[in-house]
């Protein structure tokens, strides 16, 4: 019979032969653990000298002698596609902008950007790195040439979009996705959704029949059309992490439409045309000359204002100032410091007033003919083919602020921010606040601009992804104060129903 004092016996037998081993296992640990340690070593050692190659590579891909010269703002022509393995250096021409941007990289991802609005990006897909790294390094071999900003387009690209979906609007429009049909009636705005200020540019379509104010966009343009409206972003500062992913800081400038694709791989590459709200297209016609005048004087008045409204000096807050970084020396929430709004300049003066008072003010063409006048009439096309659109009523109420002009809007709206400030417990980001208490230098019509992208984000987890898209392709302020006015409502009175 096996005793308890046999198992005790053997009990004390294992635990002494464990005691004698124990140096021998203590020992082991020890070497296993140097082993692991000097193979950690041997891997940092490895991944800095593949990153020593890798910089060295991109000095020499990247080198001037390689890249191409800096692209401007001119007539397209087929003489200017992009080069597929290398980036040029997109410069702003004040002078014709009207004409469009040319050779613009294009950032196509999954989520909508806004003018007035910043992020931080952390690019780590190689094509996109090897995008922004020739940008930044041209730029910075182009410094002493003038404009020194980095300049990009962002792109939405919808989730159906398996090819990659990038196309020109002229395209957009011929295909199904933007064919007019009888599925879903899509009304145009009757006189109490168009103020006094935008009634020259209503876009009415002379030529069609009486009934077109019932224009009618397939149903499958909401599920299956392709995005041509983005937004022109710029660089206002970066770092580069050492395992070459690139972090960056960034701001949406303006709206722009797709106009010609020059490129797909190994990023897109699209001539694009700034879309000016129909607001600044009025105040643009104050001698009552032709609509291609409005749209040159518009452009270039926007472009002046920015870095009055968009503060360029901003930074991202690292704790290293080195040049390459670890992703150790990024704090998260340090950066909602600089987004999502862009601060106004402290240190910049409102820009003088500019006046226009002859033809020759304006860029010409290659042809001799205004610039922009081949595109004078883009927003009533792209508004007749639901690529622009006005804001329609929400679908869960009826619209309080119709006839209202954007004066009245933006003080309805300043103060559902107030309530739903009040009821939501949220405290309105000094960005939004600062547009409210903006100089008298401020034009109106720019301030309400600034305010339609920029209070939305206050209930963007309320509204979802997609409506940021739909504010990006409404065609005036007003309408934007109106959308965001009729979600404030049925979100201030979700609330109010629940605390009931």
């Amino acid at each position: 019979m096996y005793s308890r004092a046999n198992t005790e016996l053997h009990t004390c037998t294992l635990s002494y032969k464990k005691k004698k081993l124990l140096p021998y296992y203590t020992f082991a640990l020890h070497n296993n653990n140097n082993n692991q340690n000097d193979e950690s070593n041997k891997s940092d050692e490895s991944e800095a000298k593949r990153m020593a190659l890798v910089r060295s590579l991109q000095e020499a891909f990247y080198a001037p002698s390689y890249s191409s010269s800096a692209s401007t703002c001119s007539s397209a022509s087929d003489d200017a596609n992009a080069n597929s393995d290398s980036v040029a250096h997109v410069q702003l021409d004040l002078d014709r902008l009207s004409l469009g941007i040319q050779n613009l990289p294009i950032w196509h991802v999954s989520w909508t950007e806004l003018p007035g609005r910043s992020n931080v990006l952390s690019v780590h897909d190689p094509s996109y790195t090897h995008m922004f790294e020739g940008l930044l390094r041209k730029c910075n071999e182009e410094q002493a040439d003038g404009d020194n900003n980095v300049y990009f387009g962002h792109l939405y690209k919808p989730p159906w979009s398996l090819d990659g979906g990038l196309t020109s609007w002229r395209d957009a429009v011929k295909s199904d996705s933007y064919s007019c049909t009888t599925t879903t009636r899509c009304r145009t705005p009757d006189e109490n959704d168009v103020s006094d200020a935008d009634e020259r540019f209503r876009f009415d379509n002379e030529d069609e029949d009486a009934d077109n104010d019932d224009l009618e966009i397939s149903s499958s343009s909401n599920d299956e059309r392709r995005v041509v409206i983005g937004t022109l972003m710029r660089v206002v500062d970066y770092r580069r992490l050492k395992d070459g992913k690139l972090l960056l800081l960034v701001q949406g400038l303006e709206r722009f439409v797709v106009e010609n694709v020059r490129q797909l791989r190994p990023f897109c590459v699209a001539d694009v045309q700034i879309l000016p709200d129909l607001e600044e297209l009025t105040a643009a016609n104050e001698f009552g000359n032709s609509f291609a005048q409005a749209r040159v004087r518009a452009v270039q008045e926007s472009f002046r204002w920015h870095d009055f409204e968009y503060d360029p000096h901003v930074k991202l807050p690292l704790r290293s100032h080195a040049e390459e970084i670890t992703i150790s020396d990024v704090y998260g929430p340090d950066l909602v410091a600089v987004m999502p709004h862009i601060p106004m300049a402290s240190d910049v003066k409102p820009p003088p007033e500019m006046i226009y008072d002859a033809e020759e003010n304006f860029s010409k063409g290659d042809d001799g003919s205004l610039a922009g006048k081949d595109n004078e009439d883009i927003e009533s096309i792209l508004i007749k083919n639901g690529i622009l659109s006005h804001a329609m009523p929400h679908p869960e109420m009826k619209r309080n602020s119709s006839g209202l002009s954007c004066d009245e809007l933006e003080r309805v709206l300043w103060s559902r921010l107030l309530e739903y400030s009040k009821v939501s417990k949220k405290t309105i980001p000094p960005a939004i606040m600062s547009i409210k208490e903006s100089c008298s230098e401020y034009p109106p019509y720019r301030r309400q601009k600034r305010l339609s992208y920029a209070a939305p984000a206050m209930i963007e987890t309320l509204t979802g992804r997609e409506f940021r898209q739909t504010l990006l392709e409404t065609v005036n302020a007003e309408g934007r104060l109106r959308a965001t006015i009729d979600h404030l409502e049925i979100i201030i009175s979700d609330l109010m129903g629940e605390f009931a």
